[in-house]
């Protein structure tokens, strides 16, 4: 004779969790928008990046997306991006993209970084002031260099390079020298 009988059986079921896939850090030259791809592994994934200031001008959206928008890129731009990753149980996984954005590479100059450090005038010398920057060839911007004797600008802006000789006169005495450069669109 059979005899029916009830017995609880205890199933684990093990669910390994997401795995992030090629996240890697980024060099972006300025100007240019980027799209930031966290593709993930796993079930039921939902994808949350963390809300990073870009800079001003530079706008992010997909936050709820496994790509990330970010541009145009700005200096203000770098940093750590997180992207989180969670499956249907909760097991969360998280990795961070580190932007680092690109400019013009400088060549040379008398006139430190072109910009920070000036040159002290002395009377009736003749300087030759040099910047000269090679812009990055997929920059979508041009670069232009003016130059400035204590806050007063004097010759034309010079695209790109920029290079000048300037004779000084006697109210010029111990005033100083430097440069500003700008990113123009294209």
């Amino acid at each position: 004779m059979a005899g029916i009988g009830a017995a609880n059986i205890t199933i684990s079921v093990f669910v390994p969790p997401p795995v992030i896939l090629d996240l890697n850090n980024l060099n972006a030259t300025i100007g240019l928008n980027i799209t930031l791809n966290c593709t993930a592994s796993g079930f039921g994934l939902t994808y949350e990046w963390d809300l990073i200031p870009c800079g001003p001008g530079c706008m992010t959206s997909g936050f709820d997306t496994p790509i990330l928008s970010v541009g145009p890129i700005v200096f203000g731009s770098a940093g750590e991006h997180v992207c989180n990753v969670t499956d249907f149980i909760g097991q969360k996984v998280s990795k961070i993209i580190t932007i680092t954005p690109l400019g013009p590479t400088l060549l040379s100059s008398n006139v430190s970084n072109c910009a920070a450090t000036p040159i002290l005038v002395i009377n009736g010398t003749n300087e030759f002031l040099e910047c000269s920057f090679q812009n990055r060839p997929d920059a979508p911007y041009n670069l232009t260099v003016d130059w400035f004797i204590s806050g007063q600008r004097f010759g034309t802006p010079r695209a790109n390079n920029a290079s000048t000789f300037v004779t000084t006169t006697p109210e010029d005495e111990s005033r100083i020298v430097t440069t500003t450069i700008s990113f123009n669109p294209l």
